[in-house]
């Protein structure tokens, strides 16, 4: 089936893949080969993401469910059950001890990468499907929703920071440049924009794209 989300690990040797048919696969970027079929949800793969350390995966699915693989042993060690709709994303925090998932159900919930249990669930009562997201730092994560705004999280403390203004469409994408001071983040309106993390500001508006943008990055070296 198609694939709709990729991810790659940080030593650049493995891509992660999850489908539409609900597979989750692990690729080697040294040989273009697949290493492992590591399992399938129950329906298409939303987002899946490496751990900072490499040694864990996590998909996120239409099914309401977020699973972790163990990529040591290319098997599944936990499946993550909350969400009450489609799970849109999910992300490691920087020491890979915990993840993070947010979904239609307007929620954003951390979890125990170790143990599989839910820590906290994070709602701002504003009933928005959450449908990206990425940590700042160690105490903060950003969160974008279908009205065009991102939230600003203490997961420390688990409340809500600061909510930056909004874009135009939702934002289906978000990426932080490495330095942690630079957000790029990505409409289905076809809209880029650069905020300055310190001001809560916007720095930079691209329009240049036709339509829906799906992904953004930051390069590692941070120029680009």
């Amino acid at each position: 089936g198609s694939v709709w989300y990729v991810d790659i690990s940080a030593d650049g040797n493995y891509l992660l893949s999850g489908g539409r048919d609900g597979s989750v696969r692990l690729w080697s970027l040294e040989t273009f080969e697949q290493v492992a079929l590591l399992g399938e949800h129950g329906s298409y793969v939303r987002g899946v993401a490496f751990s900072p350390d490499g040694r864990f995966g996590v998909s996120a699915s239409a099914d309401e469910m977020i699973k972790v693989w163990d990529l040591s042993a290319n098997s599944e060690l936990h499946t993550l059950v909350g969400h009450t709709d489609e799970v849109q994303y999910a992300f490691f925090s920087a020491d890979s001890h915990q993840i993070f998932s947010v979904g239609d159900d307007g929620t954003m919930r951390k979890w125990d990468r170790e143990s599989g249990r839910m820590l906290a669930v994070m709602d701002p009562n504003g009933d928005l499907p959450y449908l990206s997201g990425k940590m700042l730092n160690e105490n903060f994560v950003v969160a974008g929703n279908e009205n065009g705004e991102i939230d600003l999280w203490n997961v420390s403390q688990q409340s809500l920071v600061f909510t930056f203004s909004r874009l135009d469409g939702e934002v289906l994408t978000i990426d932080i440049m490495a330095s942690g001071s630079i957000m790029a983040t990505g409409s289905d309106e076809g809209e880029v924009i650069l905020w300055d993390i310190a001001s809560r500001d916007q720095i930079q508006i691209q329009r240049e794209h036709a339509d829906t943008v799906v992904g953004v990055a930051f390069s590692t070296s941070g120029r680009e």
